[in-house]
C-alpha cells in the first residue's frame, strides 16, 4: 500500500478516550484499537470525510476476507457503527454507517461440524506442555467464558468447594457465579504452582514474565497446542465458547444457559444453540417412534471422583491424587492381573524348590513364622 496522505490518529485517540471515559472495559477498548487501525489502513480517507461509498467498500473488504470468521467480521462492523455513533454525537449512528447490519445471519453461524468434539478438547489438554496451559484450556472450555472474562479472573475470584470450584466472573451482563467440576484438579495444580499464589489480587492467568496473559498470548497458546495435538478444526477462544454452548444445550434449560454463559434474559442466543444441538427435535422424533431415550452421562472429560476419599481427580487419572486409590476399572483389572501373575510366578518358584530339594524346603518352611506360613497358604 502507498504511503497514506491522510491522518486519522487524532480522531481515533479522541474516540478511544471517550471509550475510557464512558467506562468501557480494557479488553473492549483493546479490540476497538485493533479494529480501527485496520480500518484506518483500508479506508483511504479521513474518517470524518468518509462517504457512504467509502464505508460500503470497507464492508465489502470485511465480507470478502476468507481468513476471518463470521464473528470477527461482526466485530469489525460493530466497531464501525460504534465509531460513527460517537462521531454523530452518541445518540444515533451517522448516516454513512447507519445502514450496516451487525446481526449474524443464522445461515452463517457455526455448524456442528465446525465445533470441537470432547475428544479433541481432551487431546488438547493432554498435549498442552505446562500445567498452566492444561488448566487454561480445560477451564476455557468448561466455563464457556468469553476470553476477556477468563483473562481478567484474579486468584481471589477462585473458590475451591467440596464438590467443585466456583469462579466469580465479571462480564458484559455484570458478575456471575460459574461452577466447574472437570477443571477443579487442573486449577488446583496450577494455583499450587502459581508464582503469586499468596497474592489474592494476582491474575489467575499470567505469562512467564509474571504479567497478565493477553488476548494475543492466549490465542498463540491455543494455536501451538493445536499444532502439537494435530487438531485441525479452528482452535480459538470463540470456538471454545460456541462448542461449550452447544454441548450445554443438551443438558440445560435456556434460562440456565443464559445465566451460566452470561447472556441477558432477553437474548436469543440460548435458543440458537438449542437449535444447533438438535436436542428438542431429536427428543420429539424419538418419542414419536416410541423410543425411550436413555439419560446417560458419557462425557469424555468427566472428572473421576474417588470412592474412598471423595477427591475430584482429572479425567485421565488412574489413581487418586490424594489417597492413591484406583479410579479406573481398566487399571484395577490390570493391577489384579499383575498380582495374579506375581502369585503364579511365586508358586512356580516354591514348587521348583520343593521338587529339587524337598529336605531343604522342609527345613526352610519349619523356620518361617506362623503368620508368614498362613499368608503363603492363602496365595
Amino acid at each position: 500500500m502507498n504511503k497514506k496522505d491522510y491522518d486519522n490518529s487524532d480522531i481515533i485517540k479522541r474516540f478511544l478516550n471517550n471509550c475510557v471515559a464512558t467506562g468501557l472495559g480494557e479488553r473492549r477498548i483493546e479490540k476497538y484499537t485493533q479494529h480501527l487501525r485496520w480500518l484506518d489502513e483500508e479506508i483511504g480517507v479521513e474518517f470524518d470525510k468518509a462517504t457512504r461509498d467509502d464505508i460500503e467498500k470497507l464492508v465489502v473488504k470485511i465480507h470478502q476476507n476468507k481468513k476471518w470468521s463470521e464473528y470477527t467480521k461482526y466485530d469489525y462492523k460493530v466497531a464501525i457503527k460504534k465509531f460513527y455513533k460517537w462521531f454523530n454525537g452518541g445518540e444515533d449512528c451517522h448516516p454513512v454507517a447507519r445502514w450496516i447490519k451487525t446481526k449474524i445471519s443464522k445461515c452463517n453461524q457455526k455448524l456442528p461440524e465446525d465445533l470441537l468434539t470432547e475428544e479433541e478438547v481432551k487431546k488438547l489438554v493432554e498435549f498442552a506442555p505446562t500445567i498452566r496451559d492444561k488448566a487454561y484450556i480445560i477451564t476455557l472450555y468448561e466455563t464457556g467464558c468469553r476470553n476477556g472474562e477468563m483473562l481478567n479472573i484474579k486468584l481471589k475470584q477462585v473458590s475451591f468447594e467440596s464438590q467443585g470450584t466456583v469462579l466469580r466472573v465479571h462480564g458484559k451482563t455484570g458478575s456471575r457465579r460459574v461452577m466447574v467440576i472437570t477443571s477443579t484438579p487442573y486449577l488446583r495444580d496450577w494455583i499450587n504452582n502459581h508464582p503469586y499464589k499468596n497474592d489474592p489480587s494476582a491474575f489467575l492467568w499470567i505469562m512467564a514474565d509474571g504479567e497478565q496473559l493477553t488476548q494475543a498470548g492466549s490465542s498463540a497458546l491455543l494455536k501451538r497446542v493445536a499444532k502439537r495435538a494435530k487438531v485441525t478444526r479452528k482452535v480459538n477462544p470463540h470456538n471454545f465458547r460456541h462448542t461449550r454452548a452447544t454441548h450445554l444445550a443438551n443438558h440445560l434449560t435456556e434460562a440456565q444457559m443464559k445465566q451460566y454463559l452470561g447472556w441477558t434474559q432477553g437474548s436469543d442466543m440460548a435458543a440458537v444453540y438449542v437449535h444447533l444441538s438438535g436436542r428438542d427435535t431429536d427428543d420429539a422424533i424419538l418419542e414419536m417412534n416410541g423410543v425411550k431415550k436413555e439419560k446417560k452421562i458419557t462425557s469424555k472429560l468427566r472428572s473421576r471422583n474417588c470412592m474412598r476419599c471423595g477427591e475430584i481427580n482429572k479425567s485421565t487419572s488412574k489413581f487418586c491424587d490424594k489417597c492413591g486409590a484406583i479410579l479406573d476399572i481398566n487399571t484395577a483389572v490390570d493391577f489384579e492381573k499383575q498380582k495374579k501373575d506375581e502369585k503364579d510366578i511365586l508358586h512356580m518358584f516354591i514348587e521348583k524348590i520343593v521338587e529339587e530339594n524337598p529336605e531343604m524346603a522342609g527345613k526352610a518352611l519349619a523356620s518361617f513364622p506362623k503368620d508368614m506360613l498362613k499368608k503363603l497358604k492363602n496365595l
